[in-house]
């Protein structure tokens, strides 16, 4: 007895203090934790290989470890309000664009802004919306993985409540690269065309035959800046704009709906 108390201290031991320890009591409850604190210590028992640097922690091979094993249940048995925080250190108007980006992937059509605070260089940015599950962390931060954001933490404070913690210095936005010289052909569009610009000076834009088009178009540098707004209250079938220098975003839209864009436009960047 005294001798599996002894190596019930040695494996908490190995845990405690540890980056991976805080990142798993960061996702379970702590009524989890203590309940299944062998398991865990099993599971995670070759600790590192849940560690991207000495101090860094996998966070998205934890979840799914957790996923995998049961201790980690994101579903409820009846409609639930949840509550996710996202905070960040990088450009604000950006990391939303991107947040909200993957969001609109993944379902989570309509969410609500419960609070919006930007205090000493930190941006934090809280939803709500109600569901019988809550926003999966293994599949949202594989997207913005995709984006080229950076995951520094993420913590569960209660059953529906979670916070991310995000650097998007490195982002980028779910945009399609046009190619200089290159025509390329946009179908009906289910939202905003959002083009990647980057090293045009020019772009043409034609509408194709059957189309109402007002155009409604912002270009924007590289952090979502607005560098130019153009906006045209007549039927248009072509038209020529010329970009500002640091140009890198094209929003494409109509001035009054996107049905009027059900024929899809074709781009060439120059």
């Amino acid at each position: 007895m005294v001798r599996v108390f002894i190596l019930l201290i040695f494996a908490f031991s190995l845990l405690f203090g540890d980056p991976l320890e805080e990142s798993i009591k960061n996702l379970v409850s702590e009524n989890v934790y203590q309940k299944h604190f062998r398991l865990i210590n099993k599971i995670f028992q070759n600790k590192e290989q849940y560690y991207l640097t000495d101090e860094k922690v996998d966070i998205l091979k934890v979840i799914k470890t957790l996923k995998e094993n049961g201790l980690l249940n994101l579903f409820f048995q009846s409609p639930k309000e949840n509550i996710i925080t996202f905070k960040t250190n990088s450009n604000p108007i950006f990391f939303m664009k991107i947040i909200q980006d993957n969001l609109n992937n993944l379902g989570f059509l309509f969410t609500f802004t419960q609070e919006v605070d930007f205090d000493d260089n930190l941006f934090i940015w809280k939803i709500k919306f109600d569901s019988e599950y809550t926003l999966d962390p293994e599949i949202f931060s594989s997207f913005l993985i995709k984006n080229g954001c950076d995951i520094l933490e993420i913590t569960r404070k209660s059953e529906s409540k979670w916070e991310y913690f995000i650097n998007v210095d490195r982002a980028t936005l779910n945009a399609k690269k046009l190619v200089l010289k290159e025509r390329t052909r946009l179908k009906k569009p289910l939202s905003d065309y959002w083009l990647n610009i980057e090293g045009g000076s020019k772009i043409s834009i034609a509408s194709f035959g059957g189309n109402r088009w007002y155009p409604k178009i912002v270009i924007y540098d590289k952090n979502l800046h607005i560098l130019k707004v153009y906006k045209k209250d007549e039927k248009t079938d072509w038209l020529v704009i010329y970009l500002p220098p640091s140009s890198y975003y094209i929003k494409i839209s109509d001035s009054y709906t996107l049905n009027n864009l059900k024929y899809g436009l074709r781009v060439t960047l120059e």
